[in-house]
């Protein structure tokens, strides 16, 4: 709902997020294509989810590309639930929004040496 918000009134919103939502069907989305293109958006999906499968924000991805979307899309290793990871990356996100400056890329430790145990 979020999306389909933001996209039909684009000159209102400063941006507009989807987690684990698929892109609004019906009702011309797109009709204010020309405006939704400065519209910075950011689209999270569950790799294991039931109702958003990989394949359909494949699809979506595609639509983004051509309509000259701006999207941020990220894939998190989860089902239909939020995580600490995409909660994290929808913060950094909103702040990029606000400031203007673009976050590090995150830190993440090296893994344990192959052989060594605790």
């Amino acid at each position: 709902m979020a999306l389909r918000m933001a996209l039909n009134h684009p000159d209102r919103f400063a941006g507009a997020v989807s987690i684990g939502g698929p892109f609004p069907q019906g009702e011309a989305p797109l009709r204010c294509l020309k405006q939704a293109r400065n519209l910075p958006i950011f689209l999270a999906q569950c790799r294991d989810s039931l109702d958003y499968s990989i394949d359909t924000a494949c699809e979506e991805l595609r639509l983004f590309h051509i309509a000259g979307l701006q999207a941020s899309i990220r894939q998190y290793p989860c089902g239909n639930e939020l995580d600490t990871q995409m909660l994290a990356d929808l913060d950094a996100w909103i702040m990029e929004q606000i400031t203007g400056v673009v976050a590090a890329e995150p830190h993440f430790p090296a893994p344990w040496p192959q052989g060594e145990e605790n």
